[in-house]
């Protein structure tokens, strides 16, 4: 992430709460987000990260059942079941969470 133009972003967004970055403790701001990624970061921010991820056999179960009972997710708008959650999310799906949140 050294050199990258959202550096200091990522580094105030990590200060924040927001944003934890993978495991291992990198962020990969040039990798494409998946839907998992999107919705544990919308999550976090708008819950002030209060949010628990893994309370099942995929990293964001947590969040999808937190999503779910939100509504945030609406099955007509797009294909969240768990077998897609780690497929790249579009912008539309993206600019729908936002405003659902």
């Amino acid at each position: 992430m050294e050199n990258h133009w959202g550096e200091n972003y990522i580094r105030e967004l990590v200060a924040r709460g927001g944003i934890s970055g993978y495991p291992d403790g990198t962020f990969r701001p040039n990798n494409t987000i998946t839907k998992a990624e999107f919705v544990a970061l919308a999550l976090r921010s708008a819950l002030n990260g209060e949010v628990a991820g893994n309370s099942g056999d995929h990293w964001a179960a947590g969040i999808f059942q937190i999503a779910s009972e939100k509504k945030i997710l609406s099955l007509g708008i797009s294909d969240f079941r768990q077998a897609e959650w780690d497929k790249p999310i579009t912008r539309f799906e993206m600019a729908y969470i936002v405003v659902k949140i």
